[in-house]
């Protein structure tokens, strides 16, 4: 079974093989259920940005299994959100969403047992010290 939108025509179209496909036309579902599938479906895509991947992929090619924490989630959902507020007609965040781990981060904050985002907050508040020392 294949699964697809046909957003020009407005319908859901489910194609399986050797067999008549399936157009679904939700004007035709009652309003009250066009209404619960328009918030079941935002419920799914938002909260699809919250399955963070606990292997992140290090920039010499090796991975490191990170803690998943509820900010992370948080702030991935929230990022989805802003970006549907923002007037923007596109589905999908354009641009680089893969974040860049900094191995050695990500160690330290295996090591003390905390986050990795403990870890980075400390060390950039270290370096905006320092150069603020300069001024």
């Amino acid at each position: 079974m294949k699964k697809a939108i046909d957003a020009v025509a407005g319908r859901v179209i489910f194609s399986f093989e050797g067999l008549a496909d399936i157009r679904f036309d939700p004007t035709r579902a009652h309003t009250a259920n066009q209404a619960y599938a328009s918030l079941f479906g935002w419920m799914s895509r938002l909260g699809d940005a919250a399955a963070i991947p606990r292997e992140q992929k290090l920039a010499d090619g090796t991975t490191r299994t990170i803690a998943i924490t509820e900010a992370m989630r948080r702030e991935a959902i929230q990022k989805l959100v802003d970006h549907y507020y923002s007037g923007s007609a596109d589905w999908n965040i354009r641009g680089n969403t893969v974040r860049s781990l900094n191995p050695l981060y990500l160690k330290l904050a295996e090591k003390r047992g905390c986050t990795y985002e403990e870890i980075e907050a400390e060390k950039i508040a270290e370096m905006e010290a320092e150069l603020a020392a300069f001024d």
